[in-house]
């Protein structure tokens, strides 16, 4: 309920203090080992003021990599939603499972305009939710260069007659699915040189089933 939002928010005000003083920060690694979401913290939307309203506004001018490790509805994930971050153009993000969670979703929509690289890495353990990362991630980062993708591969979609300058594709087991969308993508990325596939061994006509 609203009052263990203020209560968890207080909780980590040290913290919180600490990140705030810090305007100097260029690389940031946050790790939550307090567990999956629950049912009803994983449909928080932490853009709404009312939710953890106790967290401090801040500003990091020059913080230019972040790394979200099994990010949740936290106090410090909020703060990071809704905090200035000009310089960052560089961010990682590991979800608790294949299912790409509301709250990454949200960072990227808030912070991916000036981002440069995207890194989606794969949860570490078993069983996985085998739910598509979205497919927004290019119209929400306009200058994006480098993408590495995991499984289960998104379609990527762009609005109709705009391109984009993505140079980099880092993908895992390509499938045809996949490879169809990226080609009747391509003529609107004219700056991809590179596309690496990873963690394949073999591929039939082709491609990989």
């Amino acid at each position: 309920n609203e009052g263990d939002w203020g209560a968890s928010a207080r909780a980590l005000t040290p913290a919180l203090t600490i990140l705030q003083r810090c305007r100097e920060l260029e690389q940031l690694e946050v790790v939550n080992d307090g567990g999956p979401p629950t049912e009803e913290t994983l449909t928080l939307d932490l853009e709404d003021t009312d939710v953890f309203p106790d967290v401090p506004f801040i500003e990091l001018p020059r913080l230019t990599s972040l790394y979200l490790q099994t990010p949740s509805p936290t106090p410090i994930v909020t703060v990071l939603l809704r905090a200035e971050l000009p310089a960052l153009r560089q961010l990682m993000i590991t979800p608790y499972s294949d299912s790409f969670c509301p709250t990454a979703s949200a960072i990227l929509s808030a912070h991916g305009a000036d981002l440069t690289t995207i890194h989606l890495q794969s949860p570490k353990h078993w069983p996985t939710i085998h739910d598509p990362q979205p497919s927004f991630l290019l119209a929400t980062s306009p200058r994006l260069r480098q993408l590495s993708l995991e499984y289960p591969l998104p379609m990527l979609s762009l609005p109709i007659g705009v391109q984009h300058p993505l140079h980099i594709l880092a993908i895992p087991r390509p499938n045809a699915r996949f490879l169809h969308a990226l080609e009747a993508l391509l003529p609107h990325l004219p700056a991809l040189r590179i596309v690496r596939a990873r963690s394949v061994r073999w591929l039939r006509s082709g491609v990989s089933s």
